[in-house]
């Protein structure tokens, strides 16, 4: 007992978990057929955590789409791996703002970090790198969104992005709007 008194204080079976720190991972800028067979595990954990109206909005990426923008250069991923297995990715769709035209814009399509990954600055540095890559391509103004309720504005507002606006949306197949 007396030990206990003058050394660590946890309970015996208190284990913390070992920092992961991404500084140490791979970022890729990749391929969409490059990356996108090993994504889809990680693909269903995201969809899983953040999707809303899961009834009507099925997770079933049209993966024919993707192809085509990242074939015609309108499509960045941008992927980060930790010891060979891919844990978070940002999809960027690259355009001419249509209000705008001679201003290029990256939209984030979805960003996404394990949750055994979201730890210290790992975030942080995942958005980081991929504006990064952004910024590399010429892009001018870039915007992400955020799902209610999975929002990390201390990291958007580190990144430098302001809050713009608040998107809306309602599930049709339940009915016409009052």
């Amino acid at each position: 007992m007396r030990e206990d008194l003058h050394g660590d204080v946890r309970p015996r079976h208190f284990a913390p978990r070992p920092a992961v720190v991404l500084k140490q991972a791979v970022f890729a800028l990749e391929r969409f057929d490059d990356f996108y067979e090993e994504s889809k595990a990680l693909l269903q954990r995201h969809w899983e955590e953040v999707a809303k109206d899961k009834d009507t909005m099925r997770l079933d990426p049209d993966e024919e789409y993707y192809r085509a923008l990242c074939n015609a250069g309108k499509m960045l991923f941008v992927t980060v791996r930790y010891s060979g297995t891919l844990v978070g990715y940002v999809w960027w769709y690259l355009y001419n703002h249509p209000h705008y035209k001679t201003v290029k814009c990256a939209q984030g399509d979805i960003h996404y970090l394990a949750p055994e990954y979201r730890r210290g600055l790992n975030g942080y540095i995942l958005l980081k790198r991929a504006i990064m890559v952004v910024k590399q391509t010429g892009i001018k103004y870039c915007y992400i969104r955020e799902k209610v309720g999975h929002e990390h504005p201390a990291i958007m507002k580190r990144l430098g992005f302001n809050r713009l606006d608040v998107t809306y949306s309602c599930d049709m197949s339940k009915g016409l709007p009052r």
